[in-house]
């Protein structure tokens, strides 16, 4: 994913693509990120990070895998074992 300020864009595929392009507002202030997750608060990010690892999203259809978090050692986080905080040192701020 890339963000544009305003400005003008050009962009070349060198093979056949899809793109998609979306546009609208600014937002209201920064985004953290941290794997799949995207909020403007940390702490929404942790509850989300909790929600996932007790198994309380819902299955995308038609995939049976279920990815498991990670801790930032690399290995897995499970419900049965885990720190309540799993910030990484990589997590990113996006404005």
């Amino acid at each position: 994913m890339t963000v544009f300020g305003a400005a003008r864009v050009t962009l070349r595929a060198l093979r056949r693509s899809r793109v998609m392009l979306l546009g609208g507002s600014p937002l209201d202030g920064p985004r953290q990120v941290w794997w799949n997750f995207v909020s403007s608060s940390r702490e929404r990010i942790e509850r989300a990070k909790l929600d996932w690892r007790e198994d309380r999203f819902a299955a995308v259809p038609g995939d049976p895998e279920r990815i498991p978090l990670r801790r930032r050692d690399g290995r897995y986080c499970t419900a049965a074992a885990h720190p309540r905080r799993l910030w990484p040192a990589n997590s990113t701020t996006m404005r």
